[in-house]
């Protein structure tokens, strides 16, 4: 679990500078009665934040999300606004609901609700990792984990939890050779002196830089095949990408996916679970006037 000091911030290693602007809605009871807050966040750490137990659950880690929303924010430090935007560097919109347990997301970059995380490049310490094993723990999870690779088929929740230690142990070796053969293509490149001017080398010179410059392919070439057969092992737990989701018994997700270019159907699902914030009139065909 993800402690309220350590929820999901702008994650290099999980999208880079990829992705931007989402309007977040969150309708919370911290305070006992039902209240509606809105902001514009940056779409890559939201995903895990929303697999976050201890956010779910209405924690240390909503409270200082919440808290740590203010005007004068950028948009991507998480930036408190009065109504909900759609302007057009926006994303879309995602609407948490902690009255009813339901989840809405209308974006087209993520189907929020579910947590995608590469297996191949896991360990302990990654965060999507963690929050998925946490959930898994406290039995918040669907019945099984989907592969997106198409080769694979769903796994169980409890095949995830057998294999899953003997899968980090075996990527904790692969990357460990990976290092080693990395630190031997390093010398070679090192070895190769390819600034050498023709006039200085002689014919004996050319050999030998031929010769390693075929060992050189060789090696480079060995670690291509590394990899794909890396990709290829018939664990299920191997396959690049799996897609975890939360029980729809613990918080139900409703995805739509297309960036809403007006708040129609926003504004339907909101009013159903009984927000009170107007979602402004479909007629706005780009952008919802605040």
């Amino acid at each position: 679990m993800l402690s309220p000091r350590s929820f999901p911030q702008k994650d290099i290693r999980n999208g880079g500078n990829m992705g931007g602007k989402i309007c977040v809605g969150i309708r919370h009871t911290l305070n006992g009665a039902p209240e509606e807050v809105f902001l514009f966040w940056h779409t890559n750490p939201l995903s895990p934040l929303l697999m976050t137990r201890d956010f779910l659950l209405q924690g240390e880690t909503l409270r200082t999300f919440i808290k740590q929303a203010k005007p004068e924010n950028h948009w991507d430090d998480g930036q408190r606004i009065d109504k909900p935007k759609l302007p057009n560097d926006s994303y879309g919109i995602v609407l948490v609901d902690f009255v009813t347990k339901r989840i809405f997301s209308q974006n087209h970059y993520s189907s929020y609700g579910e947590m995608v995380f590469g297996i191949l490049y896991a360990n302990e310490q990654n965060s999507r990792l963690s929050c998925v094993m946490d959930l898994l723990e406290h039995g918040l999870l669907d019945d099984t984990i989907e592969s997106l690779d198409q080769r694979s088929s769903r796994i169980s929740l409890e095949t995830f939890r057998t294999q899953l230690p003997f899968v980090l142990a075996k990527v904790k070796k692969r990357n460990e050779d990976r290092e080693k053969r990395m630190q031997q293509m390093i010398k070679l490149v090192k070895d190769l002196d390819l600034v050498l001017n023709d006039d200085q080398a002689t014919a004996n010179k050319k050999i030998r830089h031929w010769t390693k410059a075929r060992r050189l392919k060789k090696l480079f070439r060995k670690e291509r095949i590394y990899c794909e057969e890396d990709l290829s092992i018939e664990q299920p737990l191997m396959a690049p990408l799996l897609t975890a989701s939360l029980s729809p018994k613990f918080f139900a997700r409703d995805l739509v996916h297309a960036k809403p270019h007006s708040f129609k159907e926003v504004r339907a699902w909101a009013q159903a679970q009984g927000w009170k914030t107007p979602f402004g009139r479909s007629k706005h065909s780009q952008i919802a006037i605040p």
